[in-house]
């Protein structure tokens, strides 16, 4: 009783996605945003799939000259070729994905840019990258989502003590960081961690994490709480990967996040009358 707990197994009940009512709509599912680079393209659609898959009411790329590329894909996510710091005027625009796809150049010129614009910014892939050894370059973002190359690169080696090390690293930049892997470790600044183990080993495939990105974005720009949308996405992204076969591709697994978001609403309301809450 004198020590509430702060370790967690990663499920429905310790957080709960929005659920649609009548007067939902896509603003109030959230708008998501995304950089995307020149060079790598693929990586900024996989997490904009995701994205919308997931749930977000609109998705939007932020593509600059590469906008006529973008265009062809998706018809129903918007290719901006403006500007960053006119798409930043949109204050509905509040979440931002900013590393898949991207160079290290391209982070430098919009990582700061959206942490000076006070936006709900997820750092992956590229901007990962780009604070190799820097780890205070990544402070004002809100969830950042390293696999353990990453982060290596950034914070050094994890050791014996994963938990204990990625606690740490939240507490260093002041992000919600996500350590991906066998075990996918979510941890937030005041120490809480979740483990999660409800995935498939078939998600280690090309493009999985870019649309793992593009769920938690989708959660943020819901109005989940930063660590909580990370819990949730990593777990949707996991029961997506359960049911996407023995060999998906990343492509695969947009098909299955609505089935998994149904379920983890049901698994949620059960949790909920096991409390006496609903």
């Amino acid at each position: 009783d004198a020590q509430p707990p702060q370790t967690w197994l990663n499920a429905p009940g310790l957080w709960r996605v929005p659920e649609l009512t009548p007067e939902s709509h896509k603003y109030t599912r959230g708008v998501v945003s995304l950089c995307a680079g020149e060079t790598m393209p693929g990586a900024a659609r996989l997490c904009a799939s995701g994205a919308r898959a997931a749930g977000a009411g609109l998705v939007r790329l932020a593509a600059g000259k590469n906008a006529p590329a973008f265009r062809l894909g998706d018809p129903g996510m918007i290719v901006d070729d403006g500007p960053l710091e006119v798409l930043l005027e949109d204050a509905r625009r509040h979440v931002w994905v900013c590393g898949p796809g991207l160079t290290e150049e391209e982070v430098t010129g919009t990582l700061p840019r959206l942490v000076e614009a006070g936006r709900c910014v997820l750092a992956d892939a590229g901007a990962l990258s780009a604070a190799a050894g820097q780890p205070d370059a990544l402070r004002g973002v809100a969830v950042m989502t390293p696999h353990i190359g990453e982060f290596t690169g950034v914070f050094g080696a994890v050791g014996d003590d994963a938990p204990a090390r990625v606690r740490q690293a939240a507490r260093q930049t002041g992000a919600v960081v996500v350590l991906k892997g066998a075990s996918t470790l979510i941890a937030a600044p005041d120490g809480r961690l979740a483990i999660n183990i409800h995935a498939t080993p078939a998600l280690g495939t090309a493009g999985s994490g870019d649309t793992l990105s593009g769920v938690i974005a989708a959660m943020l720009a819901a109005g989940m709480p930063a660590w909580e949308a990370a819990c949730a996405g990593v777990w949707l992204h996991g029961e997506a990967g359960l049911h996407a076969g023995p060999w998906p591709v990343a492509e695969d697994l947009d098909r299955h996040l609505g089935a998994a978001r149904a379920e983890a609403a049901r698994r949620q309301r059960l949790s909920g009358r096991e409390q006496g809450v609903i």
